[in-house]
């Protein structure tokens, strides 16, 4: 009786500390300011489609820009709003949210409770959560990154169960399907987490040891049930864009129209190896020569003020400039303008009038011969960065806005907190008071930032040897245990993200934001291989 009391005891005790530390972490940074900028691709777009939603007209009026992003982020904008929570605070909340998913996944799986407590509290401090100034602005980066830590979490929750219709595994399921529905919709290259779901699906299917108990139709059931939650969401997305906007797909860049046309003009030879250029003048006037319809956006694009790493845009403010946009409710012109330029210029390739790439259209960049010469320096970077841990900003008036009135205010009234802190002509009006505690929660970032700068790579390294030490000890004995093996999921993904953004680094532009969603998956791995227990330990045999 008295063992019963002290291990409730010492439960409840556990909890309280994790529940304080969480709220020391929302209460750190909590002392960030919100950065709000006129970036037509970026912010101000998002909280237009959110006033959009929140109004009732879908994403607002149609034009080149309303579909060029998936409305995962805007839709979390609004959400927020109308529960009445401060956006940064709503996504420090979803982080939290997603760094618990990983305690309760970790938890079977774990040596032991504590184990499985410090891998949860490694990642609540993960520097990447509140850098500054990429999680404070109306970028959805700070949003993904929770998104793919929740949706990693509930994989290995439910890959790794018994694979029964209980409420734990059901519950599993539909977060899952709620998680990957919202990772689908928010970022256009969330390809890479297919992987991962077939990793999963081949461990969770199988009759393996752990899950004897179960029946295979019941493990069918729980992967089809957030399979189902994802096509339903994404149908329902095709659908209110075909109703509204004529255009049935989640975003219009990638529709297959948008694919042919800037995947063929990619496909053209180009006079020379270009860096950092994925379609050259030169490329476009040829085609203009061969294809009608490029000719009739050519002035315009060669006259752009975009930088040549971003011809998507570019060449999208073509066709608005040529009037393909002008309908408020009708994207099928568009549609159909793309789907002219692919046409003409692939057939112009194949009859030998223009000379391209031995390639279908696609949205990838070529990859050339003359790019093997900066893979091995790109893959150092971008794995360095990955680990390293060292771009990383606590102190959140480096930067200011130059947004005036009424913006300002609009973003205020949206997203409940007060960008004019961050403007010039604030900074003098700030109380001393409240700069003081201001500068008190930075100083607590900057020295978590310091201390991970050391202590995730060093983890991430020996995590690496600890694992491979287990997986061959693992096919030696024929003694699998479900961590071990799970652990290949967050390590699949860092590698995958490390390989796509080292392509995207050698073919086009250095990445950037775009690493914030590997951050966690790298203290995820590590978090989750040293709290694991050994093969050795394990009862379940093959």
């Amino acid at each position: 009786m008295a063992e019963a009391l002290n291990r409730r005891w010492t439960w409840w005790v556990g909890l309280a500390v994790l529940l304080l530390l969480a709220g020391f972490r929302l209460w750190m940074t909590d002392g960030q300011e919100f950065l709000a900028r006129v970036r037509p691709h970026d912010d101000s777009l998002f909280l237009a489609l959110a006033t959009s939603i929140l109004e009732g007209r879908w994403l607002g009026e149609f034009h080149h820009h309303t579909l060029i992003k998936g409305p995962g982020y805007p839709l979390f904008i609004a959400f927020a709003h109308r529960l009445g929570i401060p956006l940064l605070l709503a996504q420090q909340m979803l982080y939290v949210l997603a760094c618990t998913a990983v305690l309760l996944a970790l938890l079977p799986l774990s040596r032991s409770r504590l184990a499985a407590c410090l891998a949860f509290v490694l990642l609540l401090f993960n520097p990447a959560a509140f850098n500054d100034p990429v999680v404070v602005a109306a970028f959805r980066e700070s949003f993904y990154l929770s998104l793919g830590l929740l949706f990693t979490a509930c994989l290995i929750g439910l890959g790794t169960g018994d694979g029964r219709l209980t409420p734990r595994n059901l519950a599993w399921a539909l977060v899952l399907g709620v998680a990957g529905s919202w990772l689908w919709i928010t970022r256009e290259e969330s390809i890479w987490v297919v992987p991962g779901i077939l990793f999963m699906g081949a461990l969770f299917l199988p009759p393996w040891p752990w899950q004897r108990e179960s029946r295979w139709t019941s493990r069918v059931v729980l992967v089809l049930l957030p399979a189902l939650m994802v096509t339903a969401t994404l149908a329902g997305i095709r659908r209110a864009n075909d109703v509204h906007y004529r255009v049935p797909h989640v975003v219009e860049i990638k529709s297959p129209e948008f694919i042919s046309a800037l995947g063929s003009l990619m496909n053209i030879r180009q006079d020379g190896f270009l860096v950092g250029m994925v379609v050259s003048p030169d490329a476009v006037i040829r085609g203009a020569e061969v294809s009608p319809a490029l000719a009739e956006l050519a002035p315009s694009i060669l006259d752009t003020r975009y930088p040549p790493q971003f011809f998507i845009w570019t060449l999208r403010a073509a066709a608005r400039d040529a009037g393909y946009y002008d309908d408020p409710a009708d994207g099928s012109r568009a549609l159909d303008l793309y789907r002219r330029v692919g046409e003409e210029i692939t057939s112009a390739c194949a009859s030998g009038a223009l000379s391209c790439l031995d390639r279908s259209p696609t949205l990838q960049p070529p990859w050339l011969p003359e790019h093997w010469q900066f893979l091995p320096d790109s893959l150092a970077s971008v794995a360095g960065r990955a680990i390293g841990f060292n771009q990383f900003n606590a102190y959140s008036m480096r930067q200011l806005t130059r947004a005036r009135e009424p913006f300002l205010s609009y973003v205020e009234e949206l997203t409940g907190e007060h960008p004019e802190r961050r403007t010039h002509h604030m900074q003098p009006e700030l109380s001393a008071e409240y700069l003081a505690a201001r500068e008190q929660r930075e100083y607590l970032m900057k020295r978590f930032i310091n201390v991970y700068l050391y202590l995730a790579p060093l983890l991430f390294l020996v995590a690496l040897v600890v694992h491979g030490k287990r997986i061959f000890s693992m096919l030696r004995t024929r003694r699998y245990e479900p961590g071990t093996v799970a652990a290949l999921l967050p390590f699949g993904y860092v590698l995958t993200l490390i390989l796509m953004l080292t392509y995207v680094l050698v073919t086009i532009w250095p990445v950037g934001r775009p690493l914030h969603t590997v951050y966690p998956l790298v203290l995820l791995y590590a978090g989750m291989v040293l709290a694991g227990r050994p093969p050795a330990q394990s009862s379940l045999d093959s």
